[in-house]
C-alpha cells in the first residue's frame, strides 16, 4: 500500500495540477447529470449551479457519492437579489421533506447584500435542530467546507479567498451517524461553484497543540476496516491518481519524507465503525515554529482504492 501511493506521488512530481477529490463538479457543462433535485428547480447556466429563486429551503445531491465520514466544500456567489444562501450538505437522506431531513448536516454563506455569514445546522438525538453562526464583513463570494466525522461536525469558511479557512465552527451531534450522499443547498437564487467531495475526513483531534518535538494526532474517518495511508506536504493543490479523482496534498519533498516514515507509520487500518487516529510526529526543532503543512490520508480495501480524504492544515506552535 505504501509503495503503490508512493510511486503515485512520484509520477505525480512531473504532472501538471488537476482535480484533487474523490468526486467534483465545476458545472462549466451547464447540465446537472449525475444529480438529484432532490428539492427546488436547480439548474445550471454560466458554468455555475443555481437553487430556484423562490423563498425555499432546497437540495441537489450526489446519491452515488455516500458516506458516514466525509467532507464537501463548494464556492458561493451572493446573487445580489436580496437574502439567499448556498453551501454543501453531508449525509442527506430526506430533504425533501415539509421540514429540514433531520438526518442531513448543512452548512452555508448566507445574507442580504452580501455574504456576511456562515451557518451550521444539526440535529440531536431527538430530531431537534441546532445551529450556530459567525459573522464576517459582506463579501460577494465565499468558499464553504463541511466535515462529518463520526459525532463531530465541522464547518469552515474562507472569507477572503485566500486559501485559508479563517472562521469556524463546530458542533458535536448526538443525532445517530448515518451514511447518506453528499449534496448542494441553496435559497432564492443560491450559487454555486466547483464542488468537490471526499468520502473520507480528517480532523485534528480535540485539545492536541502541534509544538516542536510532539506529536500531533488527527482523528480519521472512512470506509468501515479499511486500510489506510497517510501523508503530509507543504502545499494542497494536489495532484490526479485517475482523471477525475486526485489526492488533495502536493507531491513535494515533505510528502515524499512522510511516506517514508521520517515522521512516523501513517499507515494502519481504520475500526469497524470506519474510524481511527493518525499521529504526525513533529521533529525538535525550534525553526519550525510557524510552518503551516496539510495532512490527509487515502483508503484501501481489497478492490483498491477506496476513499480520499480532505486536507486538514496545520501551523506549528
Amino acid at each position: 500500500m505504501r509503495r503503490t501511493l508512493l510511486a503515485l506521488g512520484v509520477t505525480a512530481l512531473t504532472c501538471t495540477a488537476a482535480t484533487a477529490q474523490w468526486f467534483g463538479d465545476d458545472f462549466n457543462s451547464n447540465t446537472l447529470t449525475g444529480w438529484t433535485l432532490d428539492k427546488g428547480a436547480w439548474t445550471a447556466t454560466s458554468m455555475q449551479a443555481h437553487s430556484d429563486t423562490t423563498s425555499t429551503w432546497q437540495y441537489a445531491t450526489r446519491t452515488d457519492v455516500a458516506a458516514a465520514h466525509c467532507s464537501a466544500e463548494c464556492t458561493v456567489y451572493h446573487s445580489g437579489n436580496g437574502l439567499d444562501f448556498a453551501g454543501v450538505a453531508l449525509r442527506v437522506k430526506d430533504p425533501a421533506g415539509g421540514t429540514l431531513g433531520q438526518d442531513l448536516v448543512m452548512a452555508k454563506l448566507q445574507g442580504s447584500g452580501g455574504i456576511t455569514q456562515m451557518w451550521l445546522y444539526t440535529f440531536d438525538a431527538s430530531g431537534n435542530r441546532t445551529s450556530g453562526s459567525v459573522s464576517t464583513v459582506s463579501a460577494r463570494v465565499g468558499r464553504v467546507r463541511l466535515t462529518a466525522l463520526a459525532s463531530t461536525i465541522v464547518a469552515e469558511w474562507d472569507s477572503n479567498m485566500d486559501g485559508i479557512w479563517d472562521q469556524t465552527l463546530t458542533s458535536l451531534s448526538t443525532f445517530p451517524i448515518t451514511t447518506g450522499p453528499v449534496g448542494l443547498c441553496g435559497y432564492s437564487d443560491g450559487i454555486c461553484d466547483d464542488f468537490k467531495a471526499y468520502n473520507a475526513a480528517i480532523l485534528p483531534a480535540a485539545n492536541v497543540t502541534p509544538t516542536p518535538g510532539s506529536a500531533m494526532i488527527y482523528d480519521i474517518g472512512g470506509p468501515a476496516n479499511a486500510r489506510y495511508q497517510g501523508a503530509i506536504s507543504l502545499g494542497n493543490t494536489g495532484f490526479p491518481i485517475t482523471p477525475t479523482m486526485g489526492v488533495p496534498l502536493d507531491a513535494d519533498s515533505l510528502f515524499i519524507l512522510s511516506l517514508n516514515n521520517a515522521f512516523g507509520p501513517l499507515l494502519g487500518a481504520l475500526t469497524p465503525s470506519g474510524t481511527g487516529t493518525m499521529s504526525i510526529q513533529i521533529p525538535n526543532i525550534p525553526a519550525l515554529t510557524g510552518l503551516a503543512y496539510y495532512a490527509g490520508f487515502v483508503a484501501f480495501d481489497n478492490s483498491g482504492l477506496a476513499a480520499i480524504s480532505n486536507d486538514s492544515r496545520t501551523v506549528i506552535q
